[in-house]
Parts: C-alpha cells; structure tokens; sequence
C-alpha cells in the first residue's frame, strides 16, 4: 500500500519530488534535515524571537494582541526543533499503523517543509524564514491529534514536543490570525 501512495503521490505531483525522496528514501536523500538544522543553528532562540517580531509585524491581530511576546517565543523554540520534528514525521510515515490519508497528511508537511516556496521564504530571510514551516507543523500536528486518540500514541515519547505544537497552533491563531490564515491553506491545498 505504500508503495501506492509513493507511486500516486510522486507521478501525480512532480514538484513534491524532494519530499518524497527525503520521505521514501531517507538514506539517499538524509542532508536535508542537516542543511536545515545548520540554518536554523546560526540564530539562537532569543535571536530568531527578537527578529520575529519585526518580521510578523504585519500579520499581527489588529484588535490587540496580550500573548504576542508568547507566540514568538513559541515559535522560535519549534523553529529550533524543526530538525528533529522532520525526522519524527518520517519515521511516522514508515509506520505501518497509520492509513494511506494519514500518511498522506504526513507527507504534506515535508512537502511544505522543503519546498523553497511558501508564505515566508526561507532564502531571503533565514531563521525567521521557517515561522510559517513552525505555524504549519502546529496545524498539521493538531489536525493529526483531533482526528482520534489512537494517533496520540505515536508521539507518547515526545508529550514535550506535542504539547508546545497544541500551544503553538493556539497562540498563532489567537494573535497571527492572518499568517495561520495562509499557512493553513497552503498546507491543506499541497494535495488537495
């Protein structure tokens, strides 16, 4: 059945291409996540907050926004994680437990994660380029936990990690709504 997805997938949406190797073939294709984990090593979590905070200005909630501060802090610290978030998704992909959508949702968050063109670029920007890579792994991740409880056992061993993603998508909901805005769409249209 993988096989299926890998074919449909990888015929049906060219572009994806890099995802589905670094997905399907992780040994052939394993200097992704270090690549990301070198840009991502060159700021430190208070750096990438302090230049989030000139970089979102403008997606800021206009009525106000109380937890702004902690949504940046939420933010870079998922951002500085990224590395091994990507290599967890991967080996979920490779579960077998998990059904061809599921693992298709899964696949979509690589596909946003390396494709060079999203909301906020990476190339022009850095660190704080991977805010909407953070914003959609908080979706993504909280898309993926409501739609049953026997998925939560998948990530037991990093409870950590799940919760500071539930906080992440409430936070940037509340105050980014315009930013989430986007993010989730494009998340949702990669294979729609």
């Amino acid at each position: 059945m993988l096989f299926l997805l890998r074919w449909y997938l990888y015929s049906r949406f060219p572009k994806y291409r890099r995802a589905y190797r670094l997905v399907f073939d992780p040994e052939g294709f394993h200097h992704y996540p270090k690549e990301l984990k070198s840009q991502v090593e060159i700021q430190s979590p208070e750096e990438i907050c302090h230049s989030l905070e000139s970089t979102l200005a403008t997606y800021r909630n206009a009525s106000g926004t109380p937890r702004l501060h902690e949504t940046y802090e939420a933010i870079a610290a998922i951002i500085v994680q990224l590395p091994a978030i990507l290599e967890i998704i991967i080996d979920m992909v490779n579960t077998r437990s998990l059904s061809l959508a599921e693992k298709k949702r899964l696949i979509a968050i690589v596909a946003y994660l390396v494709c060079p063109v999203d909301v906020i670029p990476e190339g022009a920007l850095g660190g704080v380029g991977f805010a909407d890579d953070a914003i959609c792994v908080g979706i993504a991740a909280n898309l993926f936990l409501s739609e049953g409880k026997g998925r939560v056992s998948l990530w037991d061993s990093h409870e950590l990690l799940l919760e500071k993603l539930r906080l992440l998508n409430e936070l940037s909901r509340e105050n980014l709504p315009e930013l989430y805005s986007e993010v989730r769409t494009a998340y949702l249209g990669i294979f729609a």
